[in-house]
């Protein structure tokens, strides 16, 4: 999922959460550090964090802004001027390299009513919105790492005033449904939810959000009316942070739920739309429906188009000979996933990016084949359209290489310079002597065939693995050093997983 937490930086944050209220209350000690010349109309911070003149924090002033250097863990408060109103921003901006900023937001005794730190338009600052229903008297700004150097700027907002929308799901029981192809503009608060009921409709509905407000991470989920989750999106939009959620009227009445991540404020449109209905596909879509479908043909290519989170299920033909399956002829953005199930739906092999297109698929098949079908999907949260085709696999050549280490010591060592071409079927590997030299030399793998991801292992006298490399060189190449002197060194080629692959093997 997308969001990955920085280790580091909630550790810091972690830190910070759990310091006794008191000792938050006040600035940390420490050595009031000469400041630098601030920049033409931006305020420098009183090193002591008080007013001049006074013995209470600096004012934060709309539109005026502090520029602010740090020490370690030092923080600075700043409270709140009266000037700010009921509803303002409060960002940094202008870090230095490496400045990563936190806001809190404190009460009148001092005790945390909320934080940021990564909601600024740099990829290190802060932004926090700020209501009258906070009740911010002041605000500390603290860094993680080790300090830095950055402005703090307050800008006034207008209130929101009553919103047009629930906030509650008891609310939306008692509004009018949120109508079709109306999109609605929602501004949420800290830890705000926005509810609609939906129309009593028997059509499939797309609900999605969409011009979001910089930085606004959207929530969609579908709720029945005891407050259950029955669906979910928060990264299927068309834009980076919105979301898109598809769904199917059911019995009852149902809701729509629009939140923002983390529970910070954010401002963006709801739409709901309604898909038009599609004929019935020729295909099944159910395990339980290709079992009573004849089976795909060879040479037979199926036009399939997929909902997101639909599968397409085909019988396969009997006979002892072996198959390819493979997608083609994607539509923009479709990422295409061939896997093999038994009859219960699970796994057995699969296949999600073999194909020649970039994101296609392509699955060898061996014989022989028993109560197995073909499952066809789509990674990834938009619908698409493709070409499914069956082949018959051309036969396998005699492999130009040993498939045992015993097999490798009868023939000639593999020769140094000399690139060998080596394909290779579902669990099989290729092993090769290497002549003795007086030098370190490297093997590594190289010129792969889309989708092959290499494994090298370096092998004594004896079968005992002395090294072992799958990530080395380009991509998922793989590379080795061969240490000088060795007598008997064996090399094993082989691909991640026991799966197929085609890759050039050189010794240098």
């Amino acid at each position: 999922m997308r969001r990955p937490a920085l280790t580091f930086r909630w550790a810091a944050l972690s830190a910070l959460l759990i310091m006794p209220l008191p000792a938050l209350a006040k600035d940390s000690p420490s050595s009031p550090p000469t400041p630098p010349a601030a920049a033409p109309g931006v305020k420098q911070a009183n090193p002591l964090g008080g007013q001049p003149g006074t013995s209470g924090p600096q004012a934060l002033e709309p539109g005026q802004a502090i520029r602010v250097r740090l020490n370690g863990r030092e923080t600075r408060t700043f409270r709140i001027s009266p000037a700010a109103g009921s509803d303002y921003t409060i960002i940094t901006r202008n870090l230095s390299n490496g400045t990563d900023t936190v806001l809190y937001l404190l009460g009148d005794r001092g005790q945390r009513i909320g934080s940021d730190d990564d909601g600024g338009d740099e990829p290190l600052s802060s932004r926090m919105e700020v209501t009258s229903a906070d009740r911010g008297t002041a605000v500390r700004v603290g860094t993680f790492g080790g300090g830095g150097e950055f402005e703090i700027l307050l800008t006034r907002d207008t209130p929101r005033g009553r919103p047009d929308f629930a906030t509650t799901l008891d609310a939306a029981r008692t509004m009018p449904a949120l109508a079709v192809d109306a999109p609605r503009r929602v501004r949420l608060l800290r830890r705000e939810q926005a509810f609609f009921a939906l129309p009593e409709d028997t059509r499939d509905f797309v609900a999605l959000t969409r011009n979001l407000r910089r930085g606004t991470d959207t929530v969609l989920a579908l709720v029945n009316a005891q407050g259950r989750v029955l669906a979910e999106d928060d990264d299927g939009g068309d834009e980076p942070l919105a979301s898109r959620l598809d769904f199917a009227r059911g019995q009852g009445p149902l809701f729509l739920r629009a939140s923002v991540f983390s529970g910070t404020g954010g401002e963006f449109e709801v739409l709901l739309q309604a898909e038009a209905p599609s004929p019935p596909p020729s295909y099944a879509t159910t395990l339980i429906d290709a079992a009573g479908r004849p089976p795909l043909e060879i040479g037979q290519t199926v036009r399939i188009e997929l909902r997101r989170r639909q599968a397409a299920y085909f019988a396969l033909p009997g006979g002892d000979m072996d198959l390819r399956a493979l997608t083609r002829n994607l539509s923009n953005g479709a990422d295409t996933v061939i896997s093999l199930v038994d009859g219960n739906g699970q796994v057995v092999m699969s296949d999600d990016d073999g194909g020649e297109e970039d994101l296609s698929s392509q699955l060898d098949i061996p014989a022989p084949r028993r109560q197995v079908f073909l499952q066809v999907t789509l990674l990834g949260p938009r619908p698409g359209s493709f070409d499914l085709t069956l082949q018959q696999a051309e036969p396998a050549a005699a492999p130009n290489f040993a498939t045992s280490p015993d097999d490798a010591r009868a023939q000639p060592p593999l020769p140094a310079g000399e690139a060998r071409r080596i394909r290779l079927e579902r669990g099989q590997s290729a092993y090769f002597v290497l002549p003795p030299s007086d030098q370190p030399r490297t093997i590594l793998t190289r010129n792969l065939r889309r989708g092959t991801d290499t494994v090298l292992e370096l092998l004594d006298a004896h079968g005992q693995m002395i090294d072992q490399d799958d990530d080395g060189g380009e991509g998922l190449a793989s590379r080795l050093a061969v240490p000088a002197g060795g007598q008997g060194l064996v090399i094993r080629a082989g691909v991640f997983g026991d799966g197929s692959g085609e890759f050039e093997l050189i010794l240098n």
